[in-house]
């Protein structure tokens, strides 16, 4: 609707899961070079954590894009779809063994939990010397499914070199929650936690996306990246959505770029972007949600 306006040949803020469109901030940039140490050094375990809309799903996929050319073979796998319940079947029913870490029972829980993997996932070349898993969804299962898948995590992060490195995708809390069920062994479960953009990242981000669509890096005033950071936190996500939605507003008042006055306002029609505070980012004002949750 607005792109003529603009100048655009696509929608700038359009929330699509490709490398092309992958901007290299320094918090993604460090977790994928820590993604692909562990890959070689054929680890038996790594979580990916974050907040919703930080970035995981994309790093994956360029990690993904990345490994194309090597002798690595990823597979990726979704527990909150239909066909993932044959992987849930064979996996995460498993008997727990008496002793998980180290020991007869937890090498048989991670021999289970490759011969699963091996089972579920289509491999192009089942010689290939190394094998990576991206296993995100993991919130839809039960507290008994993802103890199981936790503790058959931990068995393999024993192996050394692990045959196949699964990389569990999911929200902060879901790292929070494996390392209690752990213990003590929770050191073992490597890990790589993403958080939102910085404030120079942000404005950075924006201009990267308008710049992909055929507009002007200074389509958006700095008044309005100041309060898109504010009110977003740094996550792309939400970013995309308040930019997208600006852009709407200022076409709609027939303004020649995007203010803060737009910006609010589509704050204001959103009305779902409340206070954000995140490791990587901290604001030094406090925005106040337009509409409490239960």
């Amino acid at each position: 609707m607005y792109l003529k306006h603009w100048k655009l040949i696509a929608p700038p803020f359009r929330e699509r899961v490709d490398a092309a469109s992958f901007f290299p901030a320094a918090g993604h940039q460090a977790a994928l070079f820590q993604l692909r140490a562990a890959i070689a050094e054929q680890a038996g375990c790594v979580f990916l954590a974050g907040p919703a809309g930080c970035g995981k799903s994309m790093l994956a996929t360029v990690l993904a894009d990345h490994l194309a050319d090597s002798t690595v073979r990823v597979m990726r796998g979704d527990f909150s779809t239909l066909k993932s319940q044959e992987l849930l079947g064979k996996v995460l029913a498993l008997p727990l063994p008496a002793r998980v870490a180290g020991g007869r029972g937890g090498l048989e829980q991670a021999n289970a939990l490759i011969e699963a993997l091996d089972a579920f996932f289509p491999v192009a070349d089942p010689g290939a010397p190394h094998r990576v898993a991206l296993l995100e969804g993991a919130t839809h299962l039960s507290e008994r499914e993802f103890r199981n898948l936790v503790l058959a995590l931990r068995s393999l992060a024993s192996f050394r070199p692990a045959p196949i490195t699964p990389i569990l995708i999911g929200p902060t809390q879901l790292l929070a929650h494996a390392t209690r069920l752990t213990g003590s062994h929770g050191r073992a479960l490597r890990r790589c936690v993403l958080g939102g953009l910085s404030r120079g990242e942000t404005a950075a981000y924006v201009s990267h996306c308008v710049r992909r669509a055929g507009g002007a890096p200074t389509l958006f005033c700095d008044a309005a990246l100041e309060l898109m950071f504010d009110l977003s936190g740094g996550l792309p996500r939400r970013i995309n959505r308040l930019g997208d939605l600006s852009l709407l507003v200022a076409y709609a008042q027939g303004a020649t770029n995007v203010e803060a006055q737009e910006v609010w306002t589509a704050q204001t029609e959103l009305r779902v972007l409340g206070a954000t505070r995140t490791a990587t980012c901290r604001t030094h004002r406090r925005w106040k949600p337009l509409v409490h949750h239960a």
